[in-house]
This record gives structure tokens, C-alpha cells and sequence, in this order.
């Protein structure tokens, strides 16, 4: 959150003009000059701030009309809500990232989806809950020829339907053995705080996955920060109204509405499944809301939790300590020795290094009943 809030902000106060966007521009260079980026108000409860401001602006009929806020004193609705908007662009076009091609790379996102997805098909089906906006996921999971369960259905106008989650892929076996099979690379995939590609029209959530083109190209283009924040606006306004949910303090009552009502709920009958594996890395145990879904899944005595973590932070070791002394299935799998920037413990140390090879398990057990096989055969000779 530190490196996309500095990226971010550092675009916009070079972007706005003294003149044209001077209150804008003070809000900015305040943020930026507030201590450095380790202050106390941390980047999701300043942008909190910030939309809070601009709904007491904008209630119809509302007695206050203008504002002061630190670096633009008497900024008015209008001026926030441009504000606003040009912050969501710029997120989301700072996580408009590119997932390296499988070929040119094995990243740790092929490598945990492609071990999990070949697990034995009768432990069930591959979960995946994100709160990222990036689609890297969906980029590993293409490039692994995996099949996956987004909430959307259709392909040249894809809408979300939830009931797209009950579904399953089959395919017949051979003739012979007169039965069908599952097909293996399945997942389903729940973005809870939605996605770059997410966008509103009328009363539906679509897709455009178009749009991680342009934010991409955005990203790449050349000229002033004057002419690329213009080039931003333009693509905000070809693409409409994102869905994506902002880091800011009213995450929980965004989660409420459709249809992000959908995949929480969704999330929390999960974990409440037997013999339900969840592993958690990324996460710090920063959202309330999320933290309560797990913290009632973990009275689930089927229910095992592993935090991968490196360095992990004061909200997470509290909730595993939580956890661990009710006697609950909590463990956390972080570094024993600190680098910087860290190197275990990472998501990509383990998918790449821990996570089992499936392949090489099944020939381990395969060889391990050759073994007993022989052991019996030898002891009825010996008989």
C-alpha cells in the first residue's frame, strides 16, 4: 500500500496545476509532506477522509456547502469529486500489472495455481479469494490452460450471475469405462473487493477486460504528467463507473451491496465446509469484515488455517495468538532470518519451494508401494 499510495500521489501533485487544480494539488503535496509515508494515518483512512468529505458535500439538501481541509481551505463538491475520481483511475491503473508469460517465466502465481489445481480431484475443488484488483490471477490461470469460475457469464458482453459458481466441468471418459470424468484444471475465483476489469452499467456489473489494455498502455506512455493525467480522465470516461471497492474505511458497507453481498457470503459458507484447508498470504488482518468471516470459520473443527507471512505485522500475530489459544488449527510459516527486501516466507518462496511437486508425490507414493509390495513378496518367500 506504500509504494501504490507514493506512486499515486507523487503522479497526481506533478499532474494538477497551480491555477487550474490548486486545491486539489494542496491536498496532495499535505498528504505528502505529513511525515513521510510511515505516519500514524495510514493511506486507506486518509482516502477515507476524503470520501467521507465529499458525501457531507454532496447530501442533497445538506446545510454545508464548502470545506476546509488541510492544504485546500473552502474546497467545494465539485472539486472533490474530480479529486476522487482521478484517485480511483490511478489506482487503478498502478495495478494494471503484467503477469510474465509462463514460457519466459515461472512465477510463483503459475506455480501455486499449478500445484494446487493437480491435487487428487477428490479434495475438491481450488478456491480463491482476493481482495487484490490486479488480474494476475487470471493471467497465471490462462497461461496454465486452466478453466475458472469468475461470477461472469458470457463472453462478448459478460455479466455477473453468482449461480455461474454451481457449476462444474465434466467430460466423458472413454467407452469403455462407460462413466464421466472431471476435468482437473478448475478454480473458482471470488474477487471480493472487486477487479480493474469490474465496470457498472445500469444496474449490472460487466466485464471489459479491454480495459487492462489501456490502463497498461496509460502506464507505458510518454509525455508530461499534465498530458497523461488528461489521457487518464479520457479512458475514466470510455470506460464508466468501476466497481472496484477503494481502500478506504467504508469497505464493510460497500460489501453489503450487490455483488460483492454474493462473494461474501460465498467466502464465509466455504469456511464452514469439513476438512477445509485455508491458507493466507498477503493478507494482514487489516479489514474487519474479513477478519470476522474467519474468525467465526474458525470455530469449524474441519477448518486448518497457515499464515505465510515473512514479516508478519502486530493484527496478525494477534488474531493467530487468538486463535491458538482457544486450541484451534492455526499455524504461521514465516522468516527465521530478516532480509530486506524479505525472500522467505514470500508468496513465491512458497509456491515455488514449499508447496509439494504433485507430480513427484505421486511417483514418491507410488514407489513406497512398490516397496511394500516387495517387502510382502519377500516375506511369503522366506515363509
Amino acid at each position: 500500500m506504500g509504494g501504490l499510495e507514493k506512486a499515486v500521489l507523487e503522479f497526481l501533485s506533478a499532474a494538477y496545476e497551480k491555477d487550474a487544480d490548486a486545491a486539489l494539488q494542496g491536498i496532495v503535496n499535505q498528504r505528502l509532506m505529513a511525515d513521510g509515508f510511515g505516519r500514524k494515518v495510514g493511506f486507506e483512512e486518509w482516502l477515507s477522509f476524503i470520501a467521507n468529505a465529499s458525501y457531507i458535500l454532496r447530501a442533497e439538501g445538506g446545510p454545508v456547502q464548502k470545506l476546509d481541509l488541510h492544504g485546500a481551505p473552502g474546497i467545494t463538491v465539485d472539486d472533490l469529486n474530480r479529486f476522487l475520481k482521478d484517485l480511483r483511475t490511478a489506482i487503478m491503473a498502478y495495478c494494471a500489472l503484467e503477469l510474465p508469460a509462463l514460457l519466459e517465466d515461472t512465477t510463483g502465481h503459475h506455480a501455486f495455481f499449478g500445484k494446487l489445481m493437480a491435487r487428487d480431484p477428490t479434495l475438491g475443488r481450488l478456491h480463491v479469494y482476493t481482495t487484490n484488483y490486479d488480474t494476475l490471477i487470471e493471467q497465471a490461470l490462462d497461461d496454465l490452460g486452466a478453466q475458472y469460475a469468475d461470477g461472469f457469464v458470457g463472453r462478448s458482453r459478460p455479466k455477473f450471475d453468482p449461480s455461474s459458481y454451481g457449476l462444474d466441468i465434466y467430460f466423458p471418459g472413454d467407452v469403455a469405462e462407460g462413466r464421466v470424468r472431471r476435468f482437473d484444471k478448475y478454480a473458482q475465483l471470488f474477487k471480493i473487493h472487486g477487479s480493474i476489469s469490474w465496470f457498472s452499467k445500469g444496474a449490472e456489473t460487466i466485464q471489459r477486460h479491454g480495459a487492462l489494455g489501456d490502463l497498461i498502455s496509460w502506464r507505458r506512455s510518454a509525455g508530461t504528467a499534465r498530458e497523461r493525467l488528461f489521457r487518464l480522465r479520457e479512458i475514466e470516461q470510455q470506460l464508466g463507473s468501476e466497481v472496484a471497492i477503494l481502500p478506504t474505511a467504508n469497505k464493510f458497507a460497500q460489501t453489503l451491496d450487490l455483488p460483492y453481498a454474493h462473494l461474501f457470503r460465498a467466502f464465509g459458507s466455504r469456511l464452514a465446509q469439513p476438512q477445509t484447508f485455508l491458507i493466507v498470504s498477503g493478507y494482514g488482518f487489516g479489514d474487519r469484515h474479513i477478519n470476522r468471516i474467519i474468525d467465526d470459520a474458525m470455530a469449524n473443527p474441519g477448518l486448518v488455517l497457515l499464515v505465510v507471512d515473512p514479516v508478519p505485522g502486530d493484527a496478525t500475530m494477534d488474531h493467530l495468538e487468538r486463535y491458538q489459544a482457544a486450541g484451534e488449527r492455526a499455524y504461521l510459516l514465516s522468516a527465521t532470518t530478516q532480509t530486506n527486501p524479505p525472500s522467505i516466507a514470500t508468496f513465491d518462496d512458497f509456491a515455488l519451494n514449499l508447496l509439494p511437486n504433485v507430480r513427484w508425490l505421486d511417483d514418491f507414493v507410488a514407489l513406497r508401494k512398490l516397496e511394500k509390495t516387495l517387502a510382502q513378496a519377500k516375506e511369503g518367500e522366506s515363509e
